[in-house]
């Protein structure tokens, strides 16, 4: 089963967690939907930057959300400013295979009555954990990947309907690391060679994030 396959059987089976025994779900919805405790939704600027990503919430009370994501990286391209600070750091990078992205980590919101459960406004502090792994499309025996935790300050935005903003902004920190096969330089065309080994990697963090209720 190639990393395609693999991908969008997480996603089908995330999506069936979520619709098994809806009704059923007395603990998790409080009578109608303003009251839910499950949300869905998409950072916006993780999509534009080439990672198709889904994230599921969970409030654990008024205050204290669980996020847990996963994506791919279908466009065989990566554009990342969010590691500005870090000169080996490569804010842009092609020839990708389909790659995977996870994240996950928990949010907690200060304004007890305006939270994410009543689609209000409502400013937050989070901390999460990033990670994509993608290979080189060009040459065999190349990985990527980065790991980034982040520390950040928002807001959530109610729109419409069950539909609400997340904006956020922060800083990250984390590693990025090259792998080859022979654990030595290899030599790419057209393109930045492969240098093995990890460098940290810090910079400022910005995320948009739209969220349905269920």
């Amino acid at each position: 089963m190639n990393m395609k396959r693999k991908i969008l059987s997480l996603f089908i089976l995330s999506l069936s967690v979520l619709s098994y025994g809806q009704e059923n779900y007395d603990e998790i919805f409080d009578d109608g939907v303003k009251n839910s405790k499950l949300t869905i939704g998409t950072d916006i600027m993780t999509l534009s930057t080439g990672t198709v990503n889904v994230n599921v919430g969970f409030n654990l009370s008024e205050n204290i959300q669980l996020k847990a994501g996963l994506g791919a990286t279908p466009f065989g391209i990566i554009f990342d400013a969010t590691a500005v600070l870090s000169e080996e750091y490569p804010m842009f990078q092609r020839d990708l295979n389909t790659g995977y992205f996870l994240s996950g980590g928990v949010k907690y919101f200060l304004n007890k009555d305006h939270g994410l459960v009543n689609s209000g406004s409502g400013a937050f502090y989070g901390v999460y954990l990033e990670r994509w792994k993608n290979s080189n499309s060009l040459v065999e025996g190349i990985s990527y990947k980065r790991t980034k935790f982040n520390i950040v300050g928002g807001s959530n935005i109610g729109l419409f309907g069950n539909f609400d903003l997340d904006f956020e902004y922060g800083v990250s920190v984390g590693l990025f690391t090259v792998e080859t096969s022979t654990e030595n330089m290899v030599e790419i065309p057209n393109s930045e060679n492969a240098y093995p080994g990890s460098n940290l990697i810090y910079g400022i963090n910005l995320g948009l994030g739209i969220n349905y209720k269920l």
